[in-house]
């Protein structure tokens, strides 16, 4: 797949960084709910131990602002879980920094080939893995 076509999957999908790192990208119309649970890793967290919330909407010492399990994702649009206990605080620089650095090392490893646009077709998340 040429430089240009990985780019224009890439753009088509929404992508979230899981609370391990890893990167799912979602092609097909997905919900917060189902985002956050394809999102989980091998180990789901409980109910409510963790939302979803669009990166444009983060902010130095703002509250982070959960999505709705209903929030249809947007497809070029990044979005981190992030635990339950940091829901309604304000994020400081250091916590800022550690998303960057958490999505920056999710997005140089996440793998865009041609089974992802087959995938991205049929509806069926792609997911790359990294640890950040």
């Amino acid at each position: 797949m040429s430089s240009a076509a990985a780019e224009s999957v890439c753009a088509l999908t929404a992508k979230v960084v899981g609370l391990d790192g890893s990167l799912a990208q979602f092609a097909a119309p997905v919900t917060a709910h189902e985002a956050l649970l394809a999102a989980g890793g091998t180990a789901p967290s409980p109910p409510r131990a963790s939302f979803l919330c669009c990166s444009d909407e983060l902010d130095f010492d703002a509250p982070a602002r959960a999505l709705g399990a209903r929030d249809a994702l947007q497809p070029g649009q990044l979005y981190f879980a992030l635990p339950a206990a940091m829901l309604g605080r304000p994020l400081p620089a250091q916590d800022m920094a550690a998303l960057a650095a958490r999505a920056a090392a999710a997005l140089g490893t996440a793998p865009v080939v041609a089974a992802a646009a087959a995938a991205a077709a049929a509806g069926v998340p792609s997911r790359g893995r990294s640890k950040a």
